[in-house]
């Protein structure tokens, strides 16, 4: 068993994709890229689709051979900011775009075709603050764009429903939420829920601030008026 692990690093300046051995704690091998970065270094987080890893960066998505070891190509878009994490189901991208408070959608995930754009704060006007943008802006040149709204971080497919793993409601207050793509909040977690993965009917969350993951039992059960009991692991 090995994992094939995007990397990101601002302290050593340096970042790319790395084979990594669990069970002997090694790196088998390495690749690292020739890229001027002008802000995040690396590749932020990826998955693998039909012998690629597709990552995502601060503001593209790369595509990384697995099978030949080496890095091909790079797909830009004006909208993205701060990307953050991205899926593939029935054949379709779904990248998290937290910058703009958004999930793009795209076909032929290896060679994007824009599909469509939900702005969650829309999705859940009750949930989340509205945002303008200009749709001149090329938000990709930018840095940070804040205040964000929904903040979202990760998105994951059930059997029922797709989730989507929200930071923070605010910049002043770090409270979270798991919400559905149609705009229904799940559970309020007031945690820093980051990275998540359903399993067996079950959402597995990383929590940013502390070295847990959060366990939510039976969550395609889940009724908006329940009271939610949750384990640490």
């Amino acid at each position: 068993m090995k994992f094939i692990i995007p990397v990101e690093s601002v302290a050593q300046n340096k970042g790319g994709v790395i084979l990594y051995d669990p069970l002997s704690n090694e790196i088998v091998k390495q690749y690292i890229h020739d890229k001027t970065w002008d802000y995040r270094v690396g590749w932020r987080g990826g998955i693998i689709y039909d012998d690629y890893l597709i990552a995502t960066d601060w503001s593209d998505l790369h595509y990384f051979n697995i099978k030949n070891w080496k890095y091909e190509k790079s797909f830009k878009k004006r909208t993205f900011n701060d990307l953050h994490y991205l899926e593939v189901h029935e054949d379709q991208l779904y990248v998290v775009n937290t910058g703009l408070d958004t999930i793009e959608i795209f076909k032929n995930p290896l060679n994007p075709t824009f599909i469509t754009s939900i702005k969650l704060f829309k999705r859940a006007p009750n949930i989340f603050m509205n945002r303008k943008f200009d749709k001149n802006e090329k938000y990709n040149l930018r840095r940070k764009v804040k205040p964000h709204s929904a903040h979202p971080n990760s998105i994951c497919f059930g059997n029922k429903r797709v989730y989507v793993i929200c930071f923070e409601k605010n910049s002043r207050r770090n409270s979270g939420e798991i919400i559905t793509l149609d705009g229904k909040r799940v559970v309020r977690t007031g945690y820093s829920c980051h990275d998540a993965e359903i399993y067996n009917g079950n959402l597995y969350t990383t929590l940013t601030r502390q070295s847990k993951v959060l366990v939510f039992n039976d969550i395609e059960k889940r009724r908006k008026n329940d009271k939610y009991k949750t384990n640490f692991k």
